[in-house]
């Protein structure tokens, strides 16, 4: 029961205390920042590839 409370308090305070985030804004993080990444991390990646063999 302690355990379950923990939990059930723990889920409730990490809501109650980051940000809400809209739709949009998930959106344009995902394009601006989480894409570029993306992006560059196949370059190293195929560049680190290239290299080894």
């Amino acid at each position: 029961m302690l355990k379950l409370l923990f939990f059930v308090f723990f889920f409730v305070w990490v809501r109650w205390t980051l940000p809400r985030f809209r739709y949009d804004q998930v959106m344009k993080l995902g394009w601006m920042v989480f894409f570029e990444l993306a992006v560059i991390n196949i370059f190293i990646t195929a560049a680190i590839l290239y290299f080894v063999k």
